[in-house]
């Protein structure tokens, strides 16, 4: 989720290993392919929400398109 021109939340639903994800490595990859000052946060869901139509949006921006 977009949350503002700088600041990513990436949601997850855990894989059942114990495992945490690697919120370093997310940083370093999203500052590489979208922006150099771009933060990224992580958010564990236990599922996602779907939409009116059924479907789960697989990106959602809450920036204003003005």
């Amino acid at each position: 989720m977009q949350l503002d021109h700088e600041r990513v939340e990436f949601r997850y639903i855990p894989d059942g290993s114990g495992r945490d994800p690697d919120l370093v490595g997310l940083n370093a990859y999203a500052r590489t392919v979208l922006h150099p000052s771009i933060q990224m946060s992580i958010r564990e869901m236990e599922a996602f929400p779907r939409g009116p139509s059924g479907k789960v949006d697989e990106f959602i921006s809450q920036v204003s398109a003005g």
